[in-house]
């Protein structure tokens, strides 16, 4: 490959040649120069582009509410709809790779919820909302952003939010954003 590895700059046509007295035979004989022995093109794909999924477009489980506020990503946000477990969920369906998942919420000073991510039933993270970034609202001051490191991910993967409010603390959450890390290697 140019360069020691294929690269959405290396896409393009390219042809084999076999230089003479490069290649010999089993009787020590040299084969003949080819400057055309085969040809192949190659078409590498980039990386996908990273996206955002609103909390508000997962399938409600159980207990999550829909809620209107302009500070929210898409104006809206997930919240718990009383005590007891809150879940929802959403279906992937990017390209198969390696992602850092960037989960958007707002944790309060009145409360330390609980939230958990899962891939398929399986748990990724656990976390406790204590970073209390600002006041009792959701506001600019509240918002805070947990990162998700190197979770593998196929077209399929149902992908959980499962939390516990506290408190005064409901558990509002913004979104979920994908960047693509890397391939999967089969």
């Amino acid at each position: 490959a140019p360069g020691g590895s294929w690269d959405l700059a290396d896409n393009g046509a390219y042809t084999v040649a076999l230089l003479a007295d490069e290649v010999f035979d089993t009787g020590g004989n040299a084969v003949a120069a080819d400057p055309a022995l085969a040809g192949f093109t190659a078409d590498t794909v980039g990386p996908p582009p990273s996206f955002r999924v609103e909390a508000e477009t997962f399938q409600i489980v159980s207990g999550f509410k829909i809620k209107n506020n302009n500070v929210a990503s898409g104006d809206q946000y997930l919240q718990a709809g009383g005590n007891g477990e809150q879940r929802a969920s959403y279906t992937f369906s990017g390209a198969e790779g390696v992602y850092d998942l960037n989960l958007g919420y707002f944790d309060e000073n009145d409360g330390q919820s609980q939230m958990s991510l899962l891939v398929n039933g399986v748990e990724v993270d656990n976390f406790i909302w204590n970073v209390d970034a600002g006041g009792k609202l959701a506001n600019n001051t509240s918002f805070v952003e947990r990162t998700i490191t190197n979770v593998s991910l196929s077209s399929g993967d149902e992908i959980e939010i499962v939390g516990t409010k506290d408190g005064s603390e409901p558990l509002r959450t913004d979104y979920l954003d994908f960047e693509f890390v890397d391939w999967l290697l089969v």
